[in-house]
């Protein structure tokens, strides 16, 4: 299916983990023009090369940049920012109150400014042209979440879908929906394989004209295994 995204550009964050890739891989396959944020440049160049190889348009890099300076980089280059997605990576598993390291609770805190400054830059010539896509992809838990389950990432992860709702009624009058898509990163073998390619089919109808009346959403792929009350 054509999902009209060819001439559209599409800033991935942390491409450089496994979601992040998968939404880019998702986006540069319907011919959205892709560009990938991270920490890692190696694994951006080699997600840039693969999705090239494959007879893709190369994907552009922002390798080292916060998110804010690749919204920037790209207006730069000529290219209003169509599609932002924000992928939280895989954090460390612990109890809040028992990490003995304040920098893991500052770095999940840190994703959250991250998402905040994305979307915060993209949005502004999202409204100015009366269109345009914010996605988070974070974990499915963060539907379900209690405080006899809570972590840094889940709670990372919830404190981003607050978010997505607020500002899912700030720029929705303005034609920018804001969804998002929860994933569960635990199966393995051909169970992954099938909720990774739900993830990015997710990522890429949220990214097209089908969900022009969609906003607010939070979506888990994980083949039925949690039950949601967010």
């Amino acid at each position: 299916m054509d999902l009209a995204l060819k001439g559209l550009t599409a800033l991935v964050a942390e491409a450089d983990c496994e979601a992040g890739a998968t939404a880019a891989w998702a986006l540069a396959r319907e011919g959205a023009s892709v560009r990938l944020q991270g920490g890692s440049e190696a694994a951006l160049t080699d997600l840039a090369e693969a999705i090239a190889a494959a007879g893709l348009a190369r994907p552009a890099l922002h390798a080292g940049q916060s998110t804010g300076e690749a919204v920037r980089g790209a207006i730069a280059a000529g290219r209003e920012i169509d599609i932002a997605v924000s992928v939280l990576p895989p954090l460390r598993e612990g109890r809040l109150t028992a990490f003995d390291d304040d920098g893991d609770l500052k770095d999940g805190w840190r994703h959250v400014g991250s998402t905040v400054e994305l979307f915060q830059a993209a949005s502004a010539g999202m409204k100015a042209r009366g269109s345009g896509r914010l996605i988070f992809v974070g974990p499915v838990e963060a539907k379900a979440i209690t405080g006899r389950d809570a972590d840094i990432e889940r709670a990372v992860a919830l404190g981003v879908l607050g978010m997505m709702k607020a500002v899912s009624g700030e720029v929705g009058p303005s034609g920018v929906t804001v969804n998002s898509i929860l994933w569960d990163s635990a199966p393995t073998g051909e169970a992954r394989t099938r909720i990774l390619d739900g993830l990015g089919a997710g990522v890429a109808y949220f990214a097209s004209p089908l969900s022009n009346f969609l906003t607010g959403l939070a979506i888990a792929v994980d083949e039925g295994k949690h039950g949601g009350v967010f």
